[in-house]
C-alpha cells in the first residue's frame, strides 16, 4: 500500500482469534506509549467461536 503522511488519518484493525477464556486485554501504542486523546479506538465484545473467542 502507499505510505500516508503523519497528517493523514489511518484506520488500524486488529483481529484476536481463537483465546480462552473470555478475559482479554488489548492496548494500542504509538511509539511504544499508550494511546491518549488524541486518538480513537474501540474494541468489539468478545465472539464466542466454539469454546474459544475473537474480539476485533
Amino acid at each position: 500500500p502507499p505510505e500516508h503522511k503523519q497528517e493523514e488519518p489511518v484506520t488500524l484493525t486488529c483481529y484476536v482469534k481463537d483465546f480462552y477464556p473470555k478475559e482479554v486485554f488489548v492496548s494500542w501504542l504509538v511509539d511504544d506509549e499508550p494511546l491518549n486523546a488524541e486518538y480513537s479506538y474501540s474494541t468489539s465484545q468478545p465472539i464466542k467461536n466454539g469454546q474459544n473467542f475473537s474480539v476485533y
